[in-house]
C-alpha cells in the first residue's frame, strides 16, 4: 500500500478542488496513492490559515476540518518524529511545522508532496519530496 504525506498547501489545494495548482508529478503521486496522510500539525496550520482568511474554505472552519479529516489519515507526533524534527540541521528551515511535517516523512519512510522549495532542496540521503 502506498501512502504519501501532503504538505499543508497541498492538502488545501486537493480539498478545494484546486489540483491544477499541483505539478504533474505531484498530481500523479496523489492520484496513484492508496492513502493520503497529513502530520498532526497540518490541522493547526489549516485552521490558522482559514481563521485568518489566508485561505478560503467556504464553510465554518471546524465543519470544514471535520469533513476534510475523513478523507486523509492523520499521523500523530511521536517521540521519534519530535526527535527527528529537532535534530534536523540548522540549515533546514526553522519553522516548527515544516520540521514536523518533514520529520514525519523521514520517520515513516513516506514521500512528501510539497511545493516548498526550501524543503525540496534540503539534502537528504534518500529523496523524500515530490513536486
Amino acid at each position: 500500500m502506498t501512502t504519501i504525506l501532503l504538505d499543508t498547501h497541498v492538502v488545501h489545494w486537493v480539498s478545494a478542488d484546486e489540483s491544477d495548482q499541483l505539478s504533474a508529478a505531484a498530481s500523479e503521486a496523489v492520484d496513484a496513492a492508496d492513502e493520503l496522510a497529513v502530520a498532526s500539525v497540518t490541522w493547526f496550520e489549516l485552521a490558522w490559515l482559514a481563521e485568518h482568511e489566508r485561505i478560503t474554505v467556504g464553510a465554518p472552519v471546524r465543519a470544514w476540518l471535520d469533513r476534510l479529516s475523513a478523507t486523509v489519515r492523520t499521523v500523530p507526533t511521536t517521540p521519534a518524529i519530535a526527535a527527528t524534527a529537532v535534530a534536523l540541521p540548522s540549515t533546514f528551515p526553522r519553522d516548527p511545522a515544516d520540521r514536523q511535517i518533514y520529520a514525519t516523512a523521514i520517520e515513516l519512510g513516506w514521500q512528501l508532496v510539497t511545493k516548498d522549495r526550501r524543503l525540496r532542496d534540503h539534502p537528504h540521503p534518500k529523496p523524500i519530496t515530490i513536486w
